[in-house]
């Protein structure tokens, strides 16, 4: 811990823009074992990505990011089997305080619909707050023109029509003979 307190103050000395670019998940893909993730710098100048960690819902799955990301640059790590096909909330972390940067929910957890397999979610433009369901993944370069998948809607069947059911007429009493 205090070897990155370090770290983070001789980067801000050196490289005061470094320490405060702040990446964003910017897509990834949870419907198969191979899972991955995407991260994204939108500043205008580099970001050090060994000060962020990537957590999951359950808080036990994290994967520590390393590298520098420069401006408008992606960089995608794998996450083998962690993310929950079914929906999961992914998490972008400082390491120093555990503070959230970024976070995403899909599926069962809330948000948005999990992506299936040979599909990715996604930021829509790259860095932009609304996501989608791209019909395939963009992985490691600009959503910007990525399809977005459009779920089918079925197709209505008609309704038959009920037919009235006649209302019963009384007869009348037969008379009594005697």
């Amino acid at each position: 811990m205090k070897k990155q307190i370090i770290i983070c103050l001789i980067a801000y000395y050196l490289f005061p823009s470094i320490a405060f670019a702040t990446p964003v998940i910017n897509e990834f893909s949870s419907s198969t074992s191979d899972d991955w993730l995407e991260i994204y710098n939108p500043d205008a100048t580099p970001t050090d990505l060994s000060l962020y960690r990537i957590r999951d819902s359950t808080e036990n799955n994290k994967l520590d990011l390393s590298g520098n990301l420069m401006p408008q640059g992606f960089i995608v790590f794998e996450w083998s089997n962690k993310l929950n096909n079914g929906g999961d909330i992914i998490k972008l972390v400082l390491i120093s305080d555990n503070s959230l940067i970024d976070q995403i929910t899909y599926g069962n957890q809330g948000g948005m619909i999990a992506p299936e397999i040979n599909q990715s979610a996604g930021r829509v433009s790259d860095g932009a707050t609304n996501w989608t369901i791209f019909t395939a993944p963009s992985k490691n370069s600009s959503n910007n023109s990525s399809s977005i998948f459009t779920p089918s809607t079925p197709t209505p069947s008609k309704t038959p029509t009920p037919t009235k059911t006649p209302t019963p007429t009384k007869t009348p009493p037969t008379p009594k003979t005697a």
